[in-house]
Formats: structure tokens, sequence, C-alpha cells
């Protein structure tokens, strides 16, 4: 099963997290979301984030110390007793800015995440995702740059995508592997993730193999 992840963060030159959104791919209703104390960011946020992002933010039963984060967020995605994946349009801010809080990892999670973004099915079709996700926004009156509704929109985009039969360019044959299985059956398409999602399984285990060996052979050093 896809996760779609989104967050809101301080600056881009000294990114310092805001706000975490993950939404299942089966339900935009079926989300995890929660926001850091201002005390954790405030100083570091830019202008246009002080303008454009902290209004948006909910505050109240939704802001959380970042110590409480790690067994919420782990509990919400092995709660789904799926194997899941990440996806997000900027895993080096996103995926990044929420890897440390995924501790213990979630058994059931892929290591890595996959990148969609608007330029995902080319710059032809660039103009169909990015009004896939406007839509989005101006019909459920979702803000952009609020995580929650940020990720909302990108499922809603990459969910259009498959259904068009887009698959994404990649030389890893895991992931290769997944988009094939993905595009499998584009009237439906949760359950072709489903099925293609069993690939990062394997996955896993490569780099769990990789990492036991790595740990072996500095111990005989």
């Amino acid at each position: 099963m896809i996760l779609y992840l989104d967050t809101e963060f301080s600056s881009l030159e000294a990114p310092a997290l805001i706000s975490i959104a993950l939404v299942s791919e089966r339900d935009q209703t079926d989300f995890f979301y929660a926001e850091l104390p201002a005390v954790d960011y405030l100083d570091a946020a830019s202008a246009w984030v002080r303008d454009n992002v902290m209004p948006l933010l909910w505050g109240g039963s939704w802001v959380i110390s970042q110590p409480e984060i790690p067994a919420r967020l782990v509990a919400w995605i092995e709660a789904h007793d799926e194997r899941c994946m990440i996806v997000t349009d900027a895993p080096e801010y996103d995926f990044a800015l929420i890897k440390p809080l995924l501790e213990p990892w979630p058994k059931n999670l892929a290591k890595q995440p996959m990148r969609f973004d608007s330029l995902a099915m080319g710059v032809n079709r660039q103009a169909r995702l990015l009004d896939v996700r406007t839509r989005f926004h101006k019909e459920n009156r979702a803000p952009e740059h609020h995580a929650l509704c940020d990720a909302q929109a990108l499922r809603a985009a990459m969910l259009a995508a498959l259904e068009a039969g887009w698959k994404p360019r990649t030389n890893d044959d895991w992931l290769g592997a997944l988009a094939d299985a993905a595009i499998a059956s584009t009237t439906r398409a949760g359950a072709a993730i489903d099925d293609a999602v069993a690939f990062v399984e394997e996955s896993n285990k490569r780099i769990d193999a990789m990492e036991a060996e790595a740990s072996n052979n500095k111990g005989k050093t």
C-alpha cells in the first residue's frame, strides 16, 4: 500500500520540521497528521513560511512534541497490517525530515521512498498533473502549503497518473517491477499497488542482509 507523504518545514536552507502528513492510498480520510511546537522551528522560519505556512496550521491537539511523534507515527503505519511504501514529491526534504522519527523502523515499511512529482509523466503532461492537484485543492477547499492537504493532492495526482498508464522510469529492478504491477489494472489501481509492493519486502531483505554483512566484516577487522 502506498502512503503519500508531505511535510512543511522552516526553509530550504535550514529545514526544521513544522508538520507531517501521511495519507493512505485507500482513503484520503485515513491519515496521520501532526504539528510540532512552534518553539522547535520558529527561529528558523523564513519570512515566506511565516506568511504562507504558519497561518494554516491547526494548532490545538494536533501539536505533538517531537519525542512523542515516533511511537504514534510507527503505530499508525503498522496498524495498516500491509506492506507499505512512502511516495513523496520531494524525498530529499520530506523523507529526510521524517526518517529520524521512524524509530523503531515500522516492520511493514519499505526503507526507501518513491519520488512522484509533476514531471513524472514527462514535460508534455506536466500541466495535466498540476491541474489535477490544483482542482483537488479548489474543489475540496484544501489550502496549498498545508501538509495534509498537499499529501491528499499528491494522492489524487498519482492515482490519476496510474489510471492513465503511467510507470516510473528507474534503474532499480524492484521499483520497475512495482510499476509494472501497479499499471497492470488501471481500473483497480489500489489493488495493483498492493500486489506490486510485495517487491518492497524483497528489497528490505536485501538491504538488511547487506547491512548485516557489512557489520560482520567490520567486526572482523
